[in-house]
């Protein structure tokens, strides 16, 4: 869209508007649009994307790297709120070295991006793994029963 809908940080054409969880976010993205950045993968390996979005209503988006989609389709499922945010992943994309241009593609729906995390995979952190269930653990000679979360391994 023409403008700057939000109305603050900048005067160009992409829609900022402030933020719940600080600073700026982007805003009143429409399909077909997309937002375009320089990154500089320092080491080929497999990375984890992670988007915070917010919107009242669903949506999808995908990555494209160097003009190619590596993503496929992300949903951004609604999170009640223009500005309560939840963190949607694409995980284990290989990514070689070098200087590329990535573009974050808006397919359909409205939503808010705050920001966009780009780390390595790494498929033995916990946040990799669904929780099962619930382990109850004792402390000192009470046996007081505190639930603790299981991580499948």
């Amino acid at each position: 869209t023409t403008g700057n809908e939000g109305d603050v940080y900048r005067t160009d054409d992409v829609d900022i508007e402030v933020c719940s969880e600080g600073g700026h976010n982007i805003g009143w993205v429409q399909p077909e649009e997309w937002l375009a950045y320089t990154i500089n993968v320092t080491q080929a390996a497999n990375y984890d994307f992670n988007l915070r979005c917010a919107t009242e209503q669903s949506g999808v988006l995908r990555i494209e790297l160097d003009g190619q989609d590596i993503s496929g389709s992300v949903n951004i499922s609604a999170t009640g709120g223009w500005q309560n945010w939840t963190t949607v992943s694409t995980k284990n994309i290989a990514l070689t070295a070098g200087q590329k241009v990535m573009r974050v593609f808006i397919v359909s729906g409205e939503f808010n991006l705050n920001n966009l995390n780009i780390t390595e995979h790494n498929p033995s952190s916990a946040s990799d793994h669904k929780v099962v269930g619930y382990l109850p653990s004792w402390s000192g000679d009470t046996n007081n029963i505190q639930y603790d979360k299981l991580t499948h391994i």
